[in-house]
């Protein structure tokens, strides 16, 4: 207890000078739960407690911008007014939801989640510089958390917490885990370090494996293959293949991470029998995302022209198929309809185009384009996701992720700096809008 109250006084502390911590603290909040849970039987049974501490630091945070005067109704991003519109609509959706109680009850599980991630939390970035602090943060603190994780106890893929102290929850989330996890591989992998933050780099591969283990000890197949994937997606931004040394370091680091990989699936397959059986893999997808998927939407065609609209009602799937379908773009067609699904696709239309944007103005600065690969892989990490659990207002922090990379985009603008604006010792990240890259590093 003694601990936690330390860490939350050190975030608060350090966050109102550099608010980037308090989102990388918000991004390991889920693991730093349960990891928490499991070693602390006071902790387990007012596991709530560390949610409000985190919605409250963030809340800090936008004081403090605003305070700064770098939060203003027009540094929001279009992709922030499409997000709010979406939620805002899900919402309204219950008005005509053909299943109104799963409507709000859902909501209601789901609403402090969203508001303290979705919401809240992107909006305590005052500059470039905090996505920055903001991965270190989730390196800092995530390392200890993945080791914590492993001298616990675990049943099955889930941290073990006391029973009576769980008031009847005796284990974890092994997703959540497994998605942190995820994060920090993606941070310590895409990365590019530079002065001080070079004591990383020798550190980068054995993080990534602590990550992989964590993951596959949690068992979470969806979140080892959306990491792989958003990393390879991301990876030409974040190095300079084109060159010869870039190419032949990051060929070297991939063929070890590989097989190492390869080892733990080989080792873990042994150990946890048909879940890491491909077959199995496959059907269970088909049988447990695509089969439902095809029902709800199969529900929505036939509820006719109105409904294809307006949709069936947020968590109308639940008087489909009894649950969500576990994969969200199929889900906000059927339940948000066609208007849903055209603020959803706008979102990921101006994230994508946001990201690209960005490139020119940091192509340049190799810091730079480790941080947009970065949170680039986090976005197409959460949407693929998406794509294999949850439902749509249990994804705060793909919302979160979609917005600050419009935020950085409002900051640092998208045409391609002179080099001789900047002087190279200070090239680490494109300065904000209007100043030299580099600026909002000083």
């Amino acid at each position: 207890m003694g601990l936690f109250i330390i860490l939350i006084a050190a975030v608060a502390v350090v966050g109102l000078r550099r608010p980037g911590v308090l989102i990388g603290f918000t991004f390991c909040i889920f693991g730093l739960q349960q990891a928490l849970r499991a070693h602390s039987d006071w902790l387990a049974a007012h596991y709530m407690l560390i949610n409000y501490c985190d919605g409250g630091l963030n809340l800090l945070g936008i004081a403090a911008a605003f305070a700064r005067q770098r939060l203003t109704l027009r540094s929001m991003p279009r992709v922030a007014w499409l997000v709010y519109g979406l939620l805002l609509y899900a919402l309204l959706s219950w008005f005509w939801s053909v299943s109104r109680q799963d409507t709000l009850e859902r909501y209601a599980l789901a609403a402090p989640s969203l508001t303290a991630i979705a919401i809240l939390m992107p909006l305590v970035i005052c500059k470039a510089r905090d996505l920055q602090d903001a991965v270190y943060t989730v390196l800092i603190l995530g390392c200890p958390v993945l080791l914590s994780m492993l001298g616990a106890n675990w049943t099955g893929r889930s941290l073990e917490f006391d029973t009576w102290a769980a008031a009847g929850q005796a284990a974890g989330n092994p997703l959540a885990v497994a998605s942190v996890a995820g994060y920090i591989a993606i941070a310590a992998t895409l990365m590019n370090y530079r002065g001080l933050a070079r004591i990383w780099q020798p550190l980068r591969w054995a993080i990534v494996i602590l990550a992989i283990l964590i993951i596959f000890k949690s068992a979470s197949r969806g979140q080892l293959f959306a990491c792989l994937l958003a990393v390879i997606a991301l990876l030409p931004v974040s190095r300079r293949l084109s060159k010869a040394s870039g190419l032949v370091g990051t060929a070297v680091g991939l063929f070890l991470l590989s097989l190492v990989a390869s080892v733990l699936f080989a080792h873990v397959a042994a150990l946890q029998g048909g879940r890491w059986d491909w077959t199995t893999m496959f059907q269970t997808y088909e049988g447990g995302r695509v089969d439902t998927s095809l029902t709800v939407l199969k529900a929505w065609v036939h509820a006719g022209p109105l409904r294809w609209l307006i949709g069936l009602g947020s968590s109308g799937s639940f008087a489909v198929i009894g649950f969500y379908p576990h994969m969200v773009p199929a889900e906000v067609l059927a339940e948000l309809g066609l208007v849903g699904a055209g603020l959803y696709g706008a979102v990921l239309y101006l994230t994508i185009r946001s990201l690209r944007r960005m490139w020119p103005r940091f192509a340049d600065f190799p810091e730079a384009r480790g941080i947009l690969a970065v949170w680039g892989a986090i976005f197409v990490f959460e949407f693929i996701l998406g794509c294999k659990q949850g439902s749509m207002i249990g994804q705060p922090f793909f919302f979160a992720a979609v917005i600050l990379i419009g935020r950085l985009e409002r900051m640092v603008g998208t045409t391609q700096p002179a080099r001789q604006e900047v002087p190279t010792q200070m090239a680490k990240l494109p300065g904000e809008r209007h100043q030299t890259v580099g600026a909002s590093l000083r």
